[in-house]
């Protein structure tokens, strides 16, 4: 029997946090996020601004609504990462993902 594979795990978003910036001047998101009752600070370190990562998390359906919930999908390699309850995604990471997900839907 095989098992499911996924290039991403969905966590619940508990907040958003004060964005930061890395030393070499790029924009950090930061969200409290949730994954089975533990939980995270989400850092997605970007190339562009706040409103312009989260508006293409939302057009590539990784932020989504479902209720009165947010869930944001986190790509699995980097949620094995995790240390000291903080996983650092790289927007690159997502542009791997959008590359999957538009072949997915092909």
């Amino acid at each position: 029997m095989a098992l499911p594979f996924n290039l991403t795990t969905r966590a619940k978003v508990r907040s958003m946090l004060r964005p930061g910036q890395t030393g070499d001047g790029r924009v950090v998101l930061r969200l409290s996020v949730s994954i089975n009752d533990d939980d995270y600070v989400l850092n997605v370190v970007g190339n562009q601004g706040i409103e312009e990562m989260l508006n293409e998390l939302l057009k590539l359906k990784l932020l989504v609504k479902d209720g009165n919930d947010w869930f944001i999908e986190i790509p699995t390699w980097q949620v094995t990462k995790a240390r000291n309850a903080t996983i650092w995604v790289h927007w690159e990471d997502y542009e791997r993902l959008k590359g999957s997900r538009t072949m997915a839907s092909a």
